[in-house]
């Protein structure tokens, strides 16, 4: 399940349907641009508790998944803790696999 995440979240970046690290993420919030909010499991607490209120109040899905370093691999970018999808089609099917999974990546 984890590479079919993985892979879709890098299909998702070539098509530039993600937006990827705080800054861009809390761009995309702003401009209610994000369908579905991605924070790793080494995320720091502030981090997860700042932008999961803040999706969690405009009605955005969030889920915990991999590390920062698998979430960067997969977007093909350094180490990332935290990717917001914009793409409402991405948004569903990435949903849908982190849900079979209760939100938690396996290898």
């Amino acid at each position: 399940m984890a590479k079919e995440l993985f892979n879709l979240l890098g299909l998702a970046q070539r098509a530039g349907k993600i937006a990827s690290g705080e800054a861009a993420v809390k761009e995309a919030l702003l401009r209610r641009k994000a369908c579905l909010l991605i924070i790793t499991e080494d995320a720091g607490k502030s981090t997860r508790r700042k932008f999961a209120g803040w999706a969690e109040r405009e009605g955005i899905p969030v889920y915990c998944a991999g590390t920062s370093y698998e979430l960067g691999l997969a977007l093909g970018r350094t180490a990332r803790v935290i990717a917001a999808v914009t793409d409402p089609n991405f948004a569903r099917r990435i949903e849908q696999l982190l849900r079979s999974n209760n939100g938690e990546v396996e290898d």
